[in-house]
């Protein structure tokens, strides 16, 4: 059972480029919501997008013009809530509450229980509600804006179009209310009226929950909350530039594998072509892409193929890559994932990728002792929502960050890894069940020394952070070939197989593993233990253990296998059953209120 890769072709020799006269930092991002819209352009069509200059200054304009809509099936029997943003404090809860008829609702209903003259009759009517069955949990599935499906083949990508939105349930309001409330009152018991207006909050708080977790919300709120974060720390002017491209992961995934002539594709024509055929763009520096991939051997194809447009730009990409899958030693992982991937880091061209993990916070949680808010008494965090209900960061985003301020330290000369860290990052303080607060890391995951170096063991670029600082690192800019990440300031000029010189992968089994082992490869990374979590915090041992970008490249592989039909080689069943694996739902929060959600227990047990 072998995976034969398809990374496309190239006949084009790359353009030559001027001399580097600034730093254009690309983010590639659903900005305007476009998958959650069921929009789709591939080719001709997305090549033709237009870099979208941004910075601290056009912040608000360039999300007006945008007209960013976004429609949330959150109320009952999947009503449409429909939600427009026209600058960035729309996504703030003080702002959904005065646009939201439901909230306006539920404060009037809160209003007649607190006056004497109306409380009986609204108490009446709330009773009446008692018993009714409660929403379902908010939904942990993967935004299409953001997340390259793991359960697709590479022809799969290649045959998506879009999508027309499901036809759009108009959401009562009255019905909404009486079901959130009725969710939380007990019949016979709750009739005072403190008991009543606290069961009112209750639903407040659940309703703002649902709102600002669903994951076509967060996505959009950490899309833009992002751009925010590298415009106000990245100093812009002549030397230096952020743009924006409006592309979805849908988008990207389809415009790569509709054909296997990469110059057709859309990207190419935005990274190789346009920049350098535009005398007002220049050539692109590198590029964050907003997206998450995961160790599924078709998005090693589609990596494969965007390095190779990359390696022509001469201009890295730089995304993120799902941590829990990196707690497996490589050699433990499926022969198909070993196969894609080991191809993947032979590839010379792959020194133009660079993915990153874990992700960043980028905001505190809504709450009185964190962020308080005006319109009433709301607490963003519990414990049932874990760390789902913190705003994450793609930590490319973080990688973007320190190459631009290398370049605004070196300029042209820029040395990489000359700035390794960001500081005044956001970090939180947990309240535990006795009352104690504990401050949590940056980070959503504390790797020790032990865990990072397994990480970085993938050729990815571990995120390191220490609890109760205000501080995250990036532990190396190491790209997925195990060399240095390639740029402007370091190119690849030798594009044989042994150029890449990644570590060796580990021989596979002779025979498949058993069925179950595709669910184990992506499980939740296992606590560390107190002593492994100690480890870290000496972050200047952890990234000296880790290695540096000017670290000597180790021992070649055998030469990258030439490019086949995605899957010719495989057992087409085996990469079903280990696709369908990879992409199982993940788990719901828990139903008890009080209990915790699994993530938080295995961030907190690897504090202690």
């Amino acid at each position: 059972m072998q995976y034969a890769v398809n990374f496309g072709s190239l006949s084009k020799a790359p353009r030559a480029s001027g001399p580097v006269t600034k730093f254009r930092l690309a983010v590639f991002g659903d900005f305007s919501g476009r998958a959650n819209a069921g929009l789709l352009e591939t080719g001709a069509k997305l090549a033709a997008r237009k870099p979208i200059k941004i910075d601290v200054d056009n912040l608000d304009d360039v999300l007006a013009r945008m007209k960013l809509k976004l429609a949330l099936p959150v109320a009952p029997e999947g009503g449409i809530v429909a939600l427009d943003f026209a600058e960035i404090e729309d996504f703030h809860p003080d702002q959904l509450f005065d646009k939201l008829e439901v909230f306006e609702g539920l404060a009037d209903l809160r209003k007649r229980l607190m006056n004497r003259a109306s409380f009986d009759r609204a108490a009446k009517e709330v009773l009446g509600w008692g018993g009714e069955a409660p929403l379902p949990p908010p939904s942990r599935a993967r935004p299409q804006g953001y997340a390259i499906a793991t359960d697709r083949r590479l022809d799969d990508f290649a045959r998506l179009t879009g999508r027309k939105p499901a036809p759009a349930v108009e959401a009562s309001v009255e019905d909404w209310i009486r079901r959130i409330v009725g969710s939380h009152i007990l019949p016979g018991k709750d009739s005072r009226q403190d008991q009543l207006v606290a069961k009112v909050d209750e639903a407040l708080s659940a309703t703002m929950r649902s709102v600002l977790h669903h994951p076509d919300f967060q996505t959009l709120e950490a899309t833009w909350r992002s751009v925010e974060f590298l415009v106000r720390r990245i100093e812009t002017g002549g030397k230096m530039e952020i743009v924006l491209y409006d592309i979805s992961a849908e988008e990207l995934a389809a415009d790569l594998a509709a054909t296997d002539t990469l110059e057709e594709t859309g990207l190419y024509g935005l990274l190789a072509e346009a920049p350098v055929m535009d005398a007002h763009q220049g050539a692109l520096s590198a590029v964050v892409g907003l997206y998450g991939f995961e160790l599924a051997p078709p998005h090693a194809d589609l990596l494969g193929r965007l390095a190779r447009i990359c390696a022509a730009a001469n201009c890295p990409f730089l995304s993120a890559i799902g941590a829990d899958a990196l707690s497996i030693p490589f050699r433990d992982q499926h022969p198909l994932i070993k196969d894609a991937w080991g191809a993947l880091q032979a590839a010379p061209e792959a020194a133009y990728i660079g993915l990153a993990a874990p992700r960043f916070l980028l905001r505190m949680p809504y709450g009185k002792k964190s962020d308080p808010i005006d319109s009433f008494a709301f607490e963003e965090f519990t414990r049932q929502g874990g760390l789902g209900s913190m705003l994450w960061a793609n930590p490319a985003v973080l990688a973007g960050l320190l190459l631009a301020e290398s370049y605004a330290r070196g300029g042209a000369k820029l040395k990489l890894g000359s700035v390794m860290s960001a500081s005044d990052m956001p970090y939180f303080l947990y309240t535990d069940a006795e009352g104690e607060q504990v401050p949590l890391p940056c980070t959503e995951r504390l790797w020790s020394e032990r865990q990072a170096v397994q990480a970085a063991s993938y050729k990815v670029m571990p995120l390191v952070s220490l609890r109760g600082r205000p501080e995250v690192r990036l532990a190396s800019f190491n790209a997925l070939a195990g060399r240095p990440l390639a740029g402007f300031w370091d190119p690849v000029t030798d594009r044989s197989p042994a150029a890449a010189a990644p570590e060796p992968a580990p021989a596979a089994p002779a025979a498949p593993p058993a069925p179950a082992a595709p669910v184990t490869a992506m499980a939740p990374a296992e606590p560390a233990p107190a002593e492994a979590a100690a480890e870290a915090d000496d972050p200047d041992a952890l990234l000296a253990s880790l290695g540096t970008p000017a670290a000597t490249p180790e021992a070649a592989l055998p030469p990258a296998p030439e490019p086949a039909p995605s899957g010719a080689d495989a057992g087409l069943d085996d990469l079903d059953a280990l696709l369908a694996s990879l992409s199982a739902p993940a788990t719901p929060p828990p139903a008890d209120a009080d209990a915790t959600e699994p993530d938080l227990d295995a961030l907190l047990a690897s504090l202690s």
